[in-house]
């Protein structure tokens, strides 16, 4: 080997040795995960690109027309809804109403026969669990205004596999009637509704046929503000109890209670915007709230189009405002404005927030009669 020869085999075998000592570049940690909100909820999808969107709208438009199935949307609020949407799309809105229990046994009835009618269902998050669990919604997919941020109460999508999208909240407090009681004389906690003075004056939804019993004791027991003792005495008041959270106000509106342990804003408050003399009241133990009713796309749907983009616009800043401003309530976003009533406007010195898991742990209660069993209300 020539002198040249040599030198340029011993710089390139250096080269080689420094090159293997050479420490490996260390990959870029992966981000951290953002700390979680206070009331965990599952984030919302990328929204889908513009384009894919557009065609949604337009085959919404050609199929016309949604069906319905509802608890929330009735009467005046179902109206404005509707109008504004059809306004928004020119596509008909349809409403099938009903109690919540009796529209998801309907449809599984309807499905069973191959008779498919309903194109979404929209109850209390609780019963909207079950509906979920028993297989008759599928996912909605990507909806746009889900991709937005900073504008939530707390974000609406609810479940991790994209089926719930809660588009009202709705705080579960006890509401007196206010010629019954007098100022200064509502309950400060819900233990005080143990009080004798309280004994056949009260009324509550069933826990048979209504989850709010269930949900106030997936919420407050698991937290230790509540328990068993609580729902064995309140069932030993003798209360009245309401079929549904309808006739739970009702009741109270009327006059046939002077409280009602489990009627919240969801159905108050639009009859506290027309002067009926009930008001929440403000307890220790904390206001829960709930991100309810939700709605979701139902299995074998036949406007899956219009079902969709009903689902995304109840969500945007212009369907809470057409639904809240005929609701008379809070939104669950941010942007929108509070229509809740002066004499209905509560800011409770302490709010429990019923997560997604609450939901289906009080839909558990609900279907195994554990709170029904304990206020020895089996039927």
């Amino acid at each position: 080997m020539n002198r040249l020869a040599f030198l340029m085999s011993v710089v390139f075998g250096l080269a080689l040795l420094v090159s293997a000592c050479a420490p490996k570049p260390v990959p870029a940690p992966s981000p951290s995960p953002a700390t979680p909100p206070p009331t965990p909820r599952p984030q919302a999808t990328a929204a889908p690109a513009s384009s894919e969107w557009d065609k949604i709208v337009e085959a919404a438009r050609k199929e016309g027309k949604v069906t319905m199935y509802t608890f929330s949307l009735t009467g005046d609020i179902g109206q404005a809804v509707a109008a504004a949407f059809e306004s928004r799309y020119g596509v008909k809105v349809e409403f099938i109403t009903g109690v919540g229990a009796t529209l998801i046994e309907r449809i599984k009835t309807e499905q069973a026969g191959k008779r498919f009618i309903a194109d979404t269902l929209d109850t209390s998050t609780t019963l909207m669990a079950i509906a979920l669990r028993d297989g008759i919604t599928e996912p909605a997919g990507n909806l746009p205004t889900l991709a937005q941020k900073d504008v939530w109460l707390a974000h609406p999508r609810l479940d991790d596999q994209g089926h719930l999208i809660a588009f009202d909240t709705l705080y579960q407090i006890p509401y007196v009637n206010t010629t019954l009681v007098k100022a200064g004389d509502e309950p400060k906690s819900y233990r005080e509704l143990l009080e004798p003075k309280w004994k056949g004056k009260m009324v509550t939804s069933d826990p048979n046929t209504i989850p709010y019993l269930p949900r106030l004791y997936a919420v407050m027991v698991s937290r230790k503000l509540l328990d068993d003792d609580f729902f064995k005495g309140i069932a030993k008041q003798d209360p009245k109890m309401a079929p549904t959270v309808r006739d739970d106000a009702n009741m109270l509106i009327r006059g046939e209670a002077a409280l009602s342990v489990t009627a919240g804003t969801t159905i108050l408050n639009p009859f506290v915007a027309q002067g009926v003399p009930v008001k929440p009241i403000d307890v220790k133990e904390g206001a829960v709230l709930a991100m309810s009713p939700s709605i979701a796309l139902v299995k074998n749907a036949p406007h899956p189009n219009a079902a969709r983009l009903m689902m995304d616009w109840l969500v945007t800043a212009e369907g809470q405002t057409a639904y809240q401003k005929a609701r008379s309530n809070l939104s669950v976003r941010t942007d929108v404005p509070d229509f809740t009533p002066a004499a209905g406007r509560i800011k409770p010195s302490k709010i429990v927030v019923s997560t997604i898991a609450d939901e289906l742990e009080a839909a558990r209660l609900q279907r195994e009669k554990v709170v029904t069993k304990l206020m020895g209300l089996l039927q």
